[in-house]
């Protein structure tokens, strides 16, 4: 696995990509760009990423703003956000256009991005990610910012902190599913100032989209392909709106630790089908 540090609109972050690019059903394949949730990092894909290189796949995963080991404004609104991820789709497209595959936030930004003119979306893939309106369990945000506030001022360690945070994301998100390697990588950014700045970020952005909605209309050409898990606590089914949306068994709501093979062959079925579509219509015109 290759890390690298792009700056990307005026962000410094942190890259791990699979390495050099590979083909499907003969032809060169787009960049699969993948994006993480709210409090994550880059990290959270090391294993679909290894299953991804395995294949021959091209793919990345980036810190967002203010997360991992990325740079980031004291309070970073939506609109940072969107434009840090519509700079890696021009900064990792080689002619192919890019896939994006998002989790949470990372989903919720990627259908919004694809949804600005002139960027090289092939196509989107949401895990677990806000639809139409925001679910109520994020409706409590502001009282729980309240309480981190109260709770970050505390003479707590900042160990207590990232252990409390990541047996919160195991539960709620992983459905348990965090093996201690995963819980490494997710405790080691949280420190108690990133802690801050996550739960200010946090508001701002929920705040904007409350005013803005999370559900942009769409370019034409582009595919958004909205996953749910069923036993997602955070972003459950009953918050899906589009057709497009499909509900899997069993799975919470970061499937990319608790499935990752099977994010994998998301990824791998995509790309075929997407390659599949291209030499269609190249006959056709030809």
């Amino acid at each position: 696995m290759i890390v690298t540090r792009p700056v990307l609109a005026g962000t410094t972050t942190r890259a791990l990509t699979t390495g050099s690019r590979g083909s499907v059903n003969g032809r060169m394949q787009p960049i699969v760009l993948l994006l993480h949730g709210y409090t994550d990092s880059a990290d959270t894909w090391r294993a679909v990423l290894s299953l991804l290189a395995a294949q021959g796949v091209t793919a990345v995963a980036v810190d967002l703003p203010l997360h991992g080991h990325a740079t980031g404004p004291e309070r970073p609104g939506l609109g940072h956000f969107e434009d840090f991820v519509a700079a890696a789709i021009r900064y990792y497209d080689a002619g192919e256009g890019v896939w994006l595959v998002g989790n949470s936030l990372g989903g919720l930004l990627a259908a919004r991005v694809a949804a600005r003119p002139g960027l090289p979306v092939r196509g989107v893939v949401t895990l677990g990610a806000p639809d139409g309106s925001l679910h109520p369990l994020l409706g409590t945000l502001p009282l729980t910012q309240h309480a981190l506030r109260v709770l970050l001022h505390l003479p707590v360690p900042s160990g207590v902190l990232s252990g409390a945070a990541a047996f919160g994301y195991n539960r709620l998100a992983c459905g348990g599913s965090l093996d201690p390697h995963a819980a490494a990588f997710y405790r080691v950014h949280l420190d108690r100032r990133r802690m801050r700045k996550l739960v200010r970020a946090g508001g701002t952005v929920v705040a904007q989209l409350r005013r803005v909605g999370t559900a942009p209309n769409l370019q034409p050409g582009v595919t958004v392909t909205q996953l749910w898990g069923e036993r997602d606590l955070i972003c459950p089914p009953s918050a899906a709106r589009r057709h497009t949306s499909q509900v899997v068994p069993h799975m919470a709501h970061c499937p990319q630790i608790q499935v990752p093979a099977w994010c994998a062959n998301r990824v791998m079925s995509m790309l075929r089908e997407s390659a599949a579509e291209t030499h269609h219509e190249m006959r056709r015109i030809g």
